[in-house]
């Protein structure tokens, strides 16, 4: 996670973040970003070999507050027609979660509104299949 105060208003930042990410040829599998914040989900083996040379040089081309990385995270996404516009389908996801001490470490609700994704530790991955499949196939 790339953070940065206001980073919303600063023209090309994230263009000089993805930048970066050519620069090593790397590509990435989403990235949401918030007010102060931008998240970039890379697969780890892609990334490990360059690591600090790319927390270097976003540093170095955004002059942003911190860049924190978070290994292992593993991707997850419910996918349904038409889920936003059904109540409770995310406290649904996020109870079954909480009830078996998986802790999400990211969500994106998908712009199509055809899926949600959420980022957990690659551990409690089998856990994550068994229990969402218990809580939306099986009831």
């Amino acid at each position: 996670m790339i953070e940065k105060v206001r980073m919303n208003a600063e023209h090309g930042f994230g263009r000089k973040v993805l930048q970066v990410l050519e620069k090593y040829r790397l590509n990435f599998d989403h990235m949401p970003t918030g007010i102060d914040a931008m998240s970039i989900v890379i697969p780890t083996d892609n990334l490990l070999p360059y690591k600090e040379d790319i927390r270097r040089d976003i540093l170095k081309e955004t002059q942003a507050d911190s860049i924190h990385f978070i290994d292992n995270l593993a991707m997850v996404a419910v996918v349904g027609s038409g889920m936003s516009k059904k109540i409770g389908v995310a406290a649904r996801l996020f109870t079954a979660l909480a009830e078996q001490g998986i802790l999400i470490n990211s969500i994106i609700f998908a712009p199509s509104e055809l899926s949600l994704i959420i980022g957990i530790n690659e551990d409690d991955l089998p856990k994550t299949i068994h229990r969402l499949y218990d809580s939306f196939i099986r009831d």
